[in-house]
């Protein structure tokens, strides 16, 4: 191979890693931020709760 082959390899790489890496990412904090709104809205059901005694 040339080195132009080995550089577009790189940059396929290096671009293939960066989505991958953004990707796992995006979707960890969307788990997180999901959860956290679950837990709020469970914790916001529970304080509804108060007054009906």
């Amino acid at each position: 191979m040339t080195s132009i082959g080995w550089e577009f390899y790189g940059l396929k790489f290096g671009m293939l890693l960066t989505m991958l890496i953004s990707a796992g990412l995006v979707v960890s904090v969307w788990l997180g931020a999901h959860k956290t709104m679950a837990e709020r809205g469970h914790i916001d059901t529970m304080a509804g709760d108060e007054g009906d005694d």
